[in-house]
This record gives C-alpha cells, sequence and structure tokens, in this order.
C-alpha cells in the first residue's frame, strides 16, 4: 500500500487506527504517517508514536476541546506525546466529546495550543477563518472546490503551508469505489443535503454519490490519481495526504 500511494505522489498517508492495523504500514516508506482516531479508545500509545517516529515524521490528530489535549486544561495527551509526534489541532467531533468538553469555547484553545505548538497543523473543517487567522498549515478536506479556495488563499497572499486530506482509493472498479466511500461522502454536509432533499429515494442517492464521488476523493488508475495530484499542487497545495481505502 504505502509504496503505491508513495509512487503516485503523495506526500504522506492518514490512519485511522480504528480501521486499519499499524501492521498493514511500513513506516520507513512514508514521508509522514497521521493518525487520524475518532474517539479516545482509538488513540495509540506514546510508546507506539515513539516507535514509529523512528522511522518517519508522526502527526497526531488533537481534539483541543477533549480532557488530555485541551491546552488550557487537562493536557495530559499533549505532555505525553510531545516529545515523539506533531499535531493536527482540530476542534473535535461533537460525536466524541462529552457534554462539558462540547460546550468549551474553540478559538482560545486553537490560540493556545497554536502557540505552545508554532510547527502544528490546523485541521480547517468548520473553522475555517480561525484556522486561517492562526497562519499555521491548513489541514484541508479535499472537496470539489478545494482548487479554487487555494488559488484564492494564495491570491490574498497566504503563503503557509497548504496540506490536502484526501480519501484514495487506487482502483479502475468504480462501483467498489462508491461502496468503499458511500459511508464518507454521505457525512460531508453539501452531500448530505443533497440527499436529504431526495428523500430517502435510492436510486438518486446512488446517483449523487456517483456525480461527487471525483469531488471529494482521489478514485482511478494511478495515472488517473497522479494528474489530479499535479493540479492540485499546481494550484497551490503543498502537500497531499492520502487517507487510504480498502484493500
Amino acid at each position: 500500500m504505502c509504496s503505491r500511494l508513495n509512487r503516485v505522489g503523495f506526500d504522506g498517508i492518514a490512519i485511522k487506527p480504528k480501521e486499519r492495523s499499524l501492521t498493514s504500514i511500513e513506516p520507513s516508506q512514508i514521508d509522514r504517517l497521521v493518525f487520524d482516531f475518532e474517539g479516545m479508545e482509538h488513540l495509540p500509545t506514546p510508546m507506539t508514536i515513539q516507535q514509529l517516529a523512528e522511522e518517519t515524521e508522526v502527526i497526531l490528530t488533537a481534539p483541543v476541546r477533549h480532557d488530555g489535549f485541551d491546552p488550557l486544561g487537562d493536557d495530559d495527551w499533549f505532555t505525553r506525546f510531545e516529545p515523539f509526534a506533531k499535531f493536527a489541532i482540530v476542534a473535535g467531533n461533537r460525536a466524541y466529546l462529552d457534554t462539558v468538553a462540547s460546550k468549551r469555547a474553540i478559538a482560545p484553545r486553537i490560540g493556545a495550543a497554536r502557540t505552545r505548538f508554532p510547527d502544528a497543523w490546523i485541521g480547517t473543517e468548520g473553522i475555517e477563518r480561525l484556522a486561517l487567522a492562526t497562519g499555521a498549515t491548513q489541514y484541508e478536506l479535499l472537496s470539489g472546490g478545494s482548487e479554487q479556495v487555494i488559488n484564492g488563499l494564495r491570491a490574498a497572499g497566504f503563503e503557509g503551508t497548504i496540506a490536502i486530506y484526501a480519501p484514495t482509493m487506487i482502483t479502475e472498479d468504480r462501483t467498489a469505489a462508491l461502496n468503499q466511500l458511500a459511508g464518507y461522502l454521505k457525512r460531508r454536509k453539501p452531500v448530505a443535503r443533497v440527499i436529504e432533499a431526495q428523500a430517502g429515494n435510492v436510486e438518486e442517492t446512488g446517483e449523487v454519490l456517483d456525480r461527487v464521488l471525483d469531488q471529494y476523493a482521489l478514485v482511478g488508475p494511478p495515472a488517473t490519481i497522479e494528474q489530479r495530484i499535479v493540479e492540485l499542487k499546481t494550484a497551490g497545495a503543498d502537500l497531499l495526504i492520502a487517507y487510504p481505502v480498502g484493500g
């Protein structure tokens, strides 16, 4: 998996420990390994991160409203991982936050984390203005408007790093790709709104997913994906991070 993704031009790989065993990756073949855990029960141990950091750069998602990653409160996990990893600072999905954490103010925590970790990335989904204000690496989800957004940032004078997170499936089987990525596509807010308007019509939902697949994911043979990476980098993206789907 790692070598195939490297060959088409990716600058790193995002791993969800909930979905993929670490034994399936070869860290020495990866420039950057981004941990995108969903729920604290899937958080890697500091020892695991330390071992991986001996072979590649490790970037750990840090939801700043969650206990353990709160730079204005309980920062125990920051302290444990700081010697080995960089951080991708995110607000944190409400699905993984308790009632107290979900009510914590985001802006001051983003600011405090950025001050403490000046090389941190900022995950922008839902907090685009806050992320941009920090001047940090903008860690954005691939979308149909990515190139326009990147062009706009560069035209406005943003000189910081832009990293794009892209669900990726190297395959010529579009049906298989749609099956694998349907859940992810349905969670993207613009797609969810369109599907909701279809009132549960299965056929129309399938047409919507087919139409947006190439906007929110990189799917196809290696040459197709390599071309999309070139287009995104030409627009001004610095780093392309693949989230490998399937296989």
